[in-house]
């Protein structure tokens, strides 16, 4: 069985985007809302208002800088992902990490409202605590990623960053 990747090679070139960009500091105080993407087929709370962009036709990115910390999160859609693959696709997604450097501190699959997702946090070797999210469905990838210098953003930030993910249709 020979996989088809391909599309997370978006998925890699928008972390790294996020990876060598610099944190900027804003002192503003958050104020999180819940922002709508169309097309790219969801919706969930950023602290500030996110700038989109689109990597190309069916990718999207809406990334947004508060408090130090860069939330991001990027879709690619109108792909077909075979889901009975779809933990070798979530293992690629580890292919994110630079092995010499980074430093996994926790790596797990789960079930997001059925679909196969996975978790990792790690440190760069440049100060940064990264955790990151992925989720597979049948036509589309989600890829979500909270980043801050030096420790990673508290499980209240966490929570309501990924927790307020939802699919609109």
């Amino acid at each position: 069985m020979k996989l088809k990747l391909a599309p997370l090679k978006y998925a890699f070139l928008s972390f790294l985007l996020a990876y060598f960009a610099p944190f900027q500091v804003t002192t503003a105080q958050n104020s999180w809302q819940v922002y709508e993407f169309n097309p790219g087929g969801f919706r969930m709370m950023f602290p500030t208002q996110p700038t989109v962009s689109f990597l190309d036709d069916n990718a999207l990115q809406a990334r947004a800088i508060s408090n130090a910390t860069v939330y991001r999160a990027v879709t690619i859609w109108n792909r077909s992902y075979n889901m009975s693959i779809a933990n070798d696709l979530l293992k690629e997604s580890e292919s994110l990490l630079k092995p010499e450097t980074d430093k996994v501190e926790s790596n797990q699959n789960f079930t997001f409202l059925s679909f196969p997702s996975k978790e990792i946090r790690f440190r760069t070797d440049r100060g940064s605590a990264v955790i990151f999210r992925t989720i597979i469905t049948p036509n589309q990838l989600f890829q979500f990623y909270i980043i801050r210098n030096q420790q990673y953003a508290s499980e209240s930030e966490v929570n309501q960053f990924f927790g307020s993910f939802q699919l609109v249709k």
